[in-house]
């Protein structure tokens, strides 16, 4: 079972304490039960689930990753949940843009590439 999401918000934070200019990349998966040829096979929790942190990402909504809820994304074999809770600790006390570049479940996983700018930042992009 991966970390707590107490113990990856306080690594995120810890991540965060350095102020200078620092790029955090974070590998996440999504869940794999969202179909017949997912490895986990279909459960129709999947969809929504997936619907909810794609849109946290594209929000730059750190809380809404800070409470994933760890015991649904093992049951719908999302091995990103962490990673996100990573995310969502380092990034609270600075305004974020984010932005979804590509969302698809090829082979039944459901995979995304995001980017999340400062928010003054983020028209430079």
């Amino acid at each position: 079972m991966s970390a707590a999401p107490q113990v990856c918000l306080g690594v995120g934070v810890g991540l965060a304490e350095d102020r200078s200019r620092t790029a955090l990349l974070v590998v996440a998966d999504g869940t794999a039960r969202r179909g017949p040829a997912a490895p986990g096979y279909t459960d129709e929790r999947a969809e929504v689930f997936d619907r909810g942190w794609l849109a946290a990402l594209g929000h730059a909504d750190a809380e809404s990753l800070a409470v994933l809820d760890p015991a649904l994304a093992d049951d719908l074999m999302m091995t990103g949940r962490a990673p996100l809770q990573v995310l969502a600790g380092a990034s609270r006390d600075r305004a974020w843009a984010g932005e979804v570049l590509y969302a698809d479940d090829p082979y039944g996983v459901q995979y995304a590439v995001a980017r999340w700018l400062p928010a003054g930042d983020a028209a430079d992009g």
